[in-house]
């Protein structure tokens, strides 16, 4: 009704404390609310990228050790981890590409997934390999 007496529709809303929203408070509830959803995937994004990082230096750590403990050279070190920049490079280009093509969501899943069988091949390290062939592998 005109004259602000409650309706039948308003009367629920009465019994539980509130009041119906004006025009502008839900226009401003719901900026507020497009604000958070726009929020939203930068945090995702943002928290998993956070996540990378410190797993693919956790990765480097792990395979810096465990070359240490296999009496690599310090030219052997440098050779592995030059070969890891440069497959960085294409894997680089590679990851750009495919977040345009199918975005950064499935990007960065697909990504975590790949370091996840990383760390998974780490098993797959032979203590009989030569040199040459754990530096390869």
């Amino acid at each position: 009704m005109a004259d602000g007496a409650p309706t039948s529709l308003d009367e629920p809303l009465i019994r539980l404390g509130r009041r119906r929203l004006q025009p502008t408070e839900t226009v401003a509830r719901t900026e507020a609310t497009q604000q958070r959803d726009a929020l939203l995937p930068f945090v995702v994004i943002s928290s998993t990228y956070l996540l990378f990082t410190i797993t693919d230096g956790a990765l480097r750590m792990i395979v810096l050790l465990h070359a240490y403990r296999k009496s690599f050279t310090a030219m052997e070190v440098t050779l592995m981890f030059v070969l890891y920049e440069l497959a960085g490079v294409g894997t680089n280009l590679a990851a750009g590409i495919a977040g345009a093509r199918w975005g950064i969501r499935a990007t960065l899943v697909t990504g975590l997934l790949l370091q996840i069988v990383t760390f998974g091949l780490l098993f797959g390290w032979e203590d009989g390999w030569s040199k040459s062939q754990a530096i390869l592998y």
